[in-house]
């Protein structure tokens, strides 16, 4: 197994709809994103499947001789040797990827914030910082966009938050900052033992809304990403769209119920489709259409446990453009 090949299938083991977006990019592009994801997989993993502090910590400290290792000339795990020829062209630097390996440290040093402030800091190491190198690998050209970057992880990470707070409780992890608790009368007891009230639903609303404001209360609006599809034709193509917005939607809708991962798989996935083709109208509708047809549809692996509605509901989306059948 090549390295690009590991990553490829760490990133599609994840479950997450990332992987599919990123087949939109061109080669070079998505080989770089794929081996930041898997990086990012990693360390994270470390800290979720490590229930020995002192053993994760240990294996931090082993990433960050690696990533000191892969700048030196010398990776030797699959992750950092699919790295490699990504560094100089998008300007992947050390720091950034140890301050990721900070935010990783963070989660075994503390399970509660005092203050939006502290919780900020940390969702900037975990997810800020994967914006920033994302952004470079995507191929920014104006300056404004590592801004949005950087918040536009903050948000997917107060996303990420809201919705596992009964999950993170049962860790006895509690993200949302103290000072917020206390000003909405929702105690430390109340979410360890899962107490829903009119105080806990006030205490969410008042979460999703600081997410979709973005950090300092400032409207971020929507997020401009632009990719190459393809190498032929070099249309650049602008996808102007919040997918934290849409998210921060299927949060609320999470508080206090039961959600199926699989089923917000295939919507994300559904809702990719609509974007990325566009209007009748759009000159770009024909690109894009063949690049979905091309590159996505044909290798949607659908897990053999998912149900056959959900496979419908995918297929439904994909056989407008050809494609009659989903790769099992």
């Amino acid at each position: 197994m090549t390295p690009d090949e590991y990553c490829q299938q760490k990133a599609a083991a994840s479950g997450s709809s990332f992987y599919y977006s990123f087949l939109f990019l061109a080669p070079a592009r998505r080989r770089a994103i794929t081996a930041l994801y898997a990086f990012c997989r990693e360390v994270d993993d470390v800290v979720d499947e490590t229930a020995d502090a002192q053993l994760a910590r240990a294996k931090l400290t082993w990433w960050r001789h690696e990533v000191a290792g892969l700048f030196a000339g010398n990776p030797q795990h699959p992750v950092t040797r699919a790295l490699q020829p990504a560094l100089a062209p998008y300007g992947i630097t050390a720091q950034r990827l140890n301050e990721i390996i900070d935010g990783m440290e963070m989660d075994l040093a503390q399970t509660r914030y005092l203050d939006f402030a502290g919780l900020e800091r940390y969702c900037y190491h975990v997810a800020g910082v994967v914006g920033l190198l994302a952004a470079g690998i995507f191929g920014h050209t104006d300056p404004r966009t590592l801004e949005y970057a950087k918040c536009l992880g903050t948000a997917f990470q107060l996303t990420n938050i809201i919705r596992d707070v009964g999950e993170d409780a049962r860790k006895n992890r509690i993200y949302l900052p103290i000072e917020d608790l206390q000003k909405f009368g929702v105690t430390a007891a109340d979410l360890l033992n899962a107490r829903h009230g009119a105080a806990f639903v006030a205490l969410m609303k008042f979460q999703t809304e600081r997410a979709r404001t973005g950090v300092n209360g400032r409207k971020r609006g929507a997020f401009v990403a632009k990719a190459q599809i393809g190498n032929r034709g070099n249309h650049e193509c602008h996808f102007h769209f919040s997918r934290a917005e849409r998210e921060l939607g299927a949060a609320e809708n999470l508080v206090g119920g039961e959600s199926n991962s699989h089923t917000r798989s295939i919507e994300c996935i559904a809702k990719i489709i609509d974007i990325l083709i566009g209007s009748e109208r759009d000159p770009l509708r024909a690109p894009r259409e063949l690049a979905l047809k091309r590159q996505i549809a044909p290798r949607c692996a659908v897990a053999s446990h998912w149900n056959s509605r959900l496979r419908l509901l995918l297929l439904r989306r994909c056989s407008r453009f050809g494609v009659r059948k989903l790769v099992v």
